[in-house]
């Protein structure tokens, strides 16, 4: 993943990286670790704090709310994620950053579901998992993920 988010964004201009609770953590954890760059979680609970941006969160399966501390306006971040099925929580984390004059760089997954970033250009993943009624019928390389034989 470090190699698809090098080829896409110059991580010396990268303030904090964001992850969602709770399946992105291990990934932000192990970037920041790699890279030396703070990340900060997208939590699932309202702290309360100065600051706090609440996210609306629409997805194909859900809606809720999200919380960010931590990120000011000017701050440039990228988010780290699991998985994209819909883009309803991505979309709706860069919607609220934007508004709040905080820089998106990009969006990072592992997986994708179905060509899940086709539709949004700013997002990002490995490895495509194609499905339908019955379950997994494909999985192959990401139409927008990196070369990293090389």
């Amino acid at each position: 993943l470090i190699h698809l988010i090098r080829s896409k964004v110059n991580l010396d201009d990268v303030d904090y990286i964001l992850a969602p609770e709770a399946m992105g953590l291990p990934i932000a954890t192990t970037l920041g670790n790699r890279t030396g760059k703070p990340w900060l979680v997208i939590r699932k609970r309202k702290y309360g704090l100065d600051c706090e941006l609440e996210v609306h969160q629409k997805t194909g399966y859900s809606e809720s709310k999200m919380y960010i501390n931590g990120v000011r306006p000017g701050n440039t971040v990228i988010i780290i994620d699991d998985v994209v099925s819909t883009g309803g929580t991505i979309s709706a984390i860069g919607d609220i950053l934007k508004a709040n004059n905080i820089n998106l760089l990009g969006s990072f997954t592992l997986f994708e579901k179905n060509s899940a970033t086709k539709s949004n250009n700013n997002i990002y993943s490995l490895v495509n998992i194609i499905t339908d009624k019955t379950g997994i019928i494909d999985v192959r390389r990401s139409h927008r993920s990196v070369d990293t034989s090389r």
